[in-house]
C-alpha cells in the first residue's frame, strides 16, 4: 500500500517533518522529472499543516545542486532560500548535534559524503 504524504499526516503519523534537499530541488526546477511529485508533496505538507523544517546545511546543499543548473540564474536560486528560510522552520547546528554525530558515527560505520547525511539524521534528532 503506497501512502500520500497528506495520508501520513492526516493519519496522525507526524507533524514535523525534515524536508530534504532533492525535495527542494525538485519542487523548483520544473524540468526535473520529478517535478509535479515534489511540488505536490510540499503542497500537501503545508496544507496539512505540517511543521516543515530544513536546516543550514540543506539551504547550501540546494544552493550548490541549483547553481550547477543553467536554468535558474543565482538571484532567483537565492530568493528561494530565503523564501524557505521565512516558511521553514530552522534546524540550526549546534553543540547538541554535533555530540549527537560523534554519537551516530560511533555506532553506524559510514566515511566520506556520508558524514553530511549522518549530520542531517544528527540534526533531525535533535531538533
Amino acid at each position: 500500500m503506497t501512502s500520500t504524504v497528506a495520508d501520513l499526516i492526516a493519519g496522525g503519523a507526524t507533524s514535523k517533518v525534515f524536508v530534504d534537499t532533492n525535495i527542494l530541488v525538485y519542487s523548483t526546477n520544473r524540468s526535473a522529472p520529478l517535478y509535479l511529485t515534489a511540488k505536490s508533496a510540499i503542497d500537501a505538507l503545508t496544507t496539512c499543516g505540517a511543521e516543515q523544517w530544513v536546516s543550514y546545511q540543506i539551504l547550501r546543499e540546494y544552493i550548490s545542486a541549483m547553481t550547477k543548473l543553467p536554468t535558474i540564474p543565482i538571484a532567483g536560486v537565492l530568493k528561494n532560500v530565503r523564501d524557505y528560510r521565512a516558511s521553514f522552520s530552522m534546524a540550526a547546528d549546534s553543540p547538541l548535534v554535533h555530540d549527537e554525530l560523534h554519537i551516530l558515527l560511533s555506532q553506524i560505520p559510514c566515511g566520506g559524503k556520508q558524514v553530511h547525511d549522518a549530520n542531517i539524521v544528527a540534526t533531525m534528532l535533535v531538533h
